[in-house]
Order: C-alpha cells, then structure tokens, then sequence
C-alpha cells in the first residue's frame, strides 16, 4: 500500500517497499494493445479505478499518458528494468495472468542481464519447463487457478526444483504444508 492504496504498482509503492527493507516485491503485468508490458493488476475495473479512464486495453503510449490517482508514477517494464539496475539487491516476483510464458520470454529478450531479479510465478505445472529454459532460475508455482491433488504437487517438486509453492489461505491449513516442507519446498500463503 501506499498513500492508502492496493495494487497501484506505481514507481512510489517499490521505493516505499525498498525503504521498509522489502527486497522479495510482487507485481502485476499486463499486455498492452501494442505488445509491451505494464505495471497494472488489470485492464478490467482497476484502470478504470487507477487512472478513471474507460476499462480496456491500452497502448503504452497512451498508458503512459495517463495521471495516475494521488499523484502516482505508472510504470512499464523499461521503467522497471531502470529501477532494477539502480536496486540490484531487489527481486521480483511476477505476477503475468496471460500469456505468462510469452511475457517472461519478453522479460528476458528485452533485459537478459536482470533474469536472475525476476522469479517468475508460474499458473500451471507445464508452464516450469518452458519457463525454466529461458534462463529463470527461482520458479513459484501458484495454485489459486488450479486444482493439482496433494500427489500431483508432490510427484511434481520430486522431479522439478520449484523455489516456492503459492497458495490460498485454506489450502495452507491442510496437511500439503507439512507434505512440501518434508521435500524441502517452501510455502507461502496469500492473502493474509
């Protein structure tokens, strides 16, 4: 949060998250019309609630064109990659709902140099391989749009090296904690 807002991705909420001694950020990607990456939750309801503007996809010109609420700076991956090089103790973990594999392999062709800041967040099992030749090192696995039984998620960390497994609070109250902790895989819980 920043000047009591969720979400905005915006230049000031990293630089607060720096300065509160946060090194591992979360952010949001998304598209734009003209192929490049923002720093938005979505192009739903929140542009709308970000910016005021008509809910749609938007070109990065004109996302960049936009005035952001409480004075806020928008960003889109160069911006990133500038503040990354400056913070180069900082890692990102991303969050890129569609066509994430697509997206990372854009991350790294634009910026190679910065691949070992990013830990990509992967939606489904098939995506770790794809994800892990283009260089990532620190894969998580996020299970809030899937259904993989305890077997499944257990099967696979035996035979793939995930930095992390995500999931939603309830699911973290079942035994799959304990299971992931006895094959040395870390959990995290959202949102709390």
């Amino acid at each position: 949060r920043v000047k009591g807002k969720s979400y905005t991705n915006s230049k000031e909420s990293i630089d607060k998250s720096y300065e509160n001694g946060y090194r591992f950020i979360e952010l949001d990607f998304q598209w734009t019309a003209d192929g490049n990456l923002a720093l938005i939750h979505d192009w739903d309801g929140y542009v709308n609630t970000a910016f005021g503007v008509e809910s749609k996809m938007y070109s990065t010109e004109e996302f960049k064109s936009f005035n952001m609420i409480e004075g806020l700076t928008q960003m889109i991956l160069d911006d990133l990659a500038e503040w990354l090089h400056v913070h180069n103790d900082v890692y990102i973990v991303t969050d890129i709902k569609y066509d994430n594999v697509k997206a990372l392999g854009y991350i790294k062709d634009r910026y190679p140099d910065l691949v070992a800041q990013f830990i990509p967040q992967i939606y489904r099992i098939e995506q770790f391989v794809p994800v892990k030749e283009l260089g990532y090192k620190n894969i998580i696995l996020t299970l809030y749009a899937s259904n993989y039984s305890d077997d499944e998620l257990i099967d696979f960390v035996k035979s793939h090296r995930v930095f992390a497994i995500t999931m939603p609070i309830a699911r973290a109250k079942t035994e799959l904690p304990r299971k992931l902790k006895e094959e040395s895989v870390f959990v995290y819980a959202h949102t709390i």
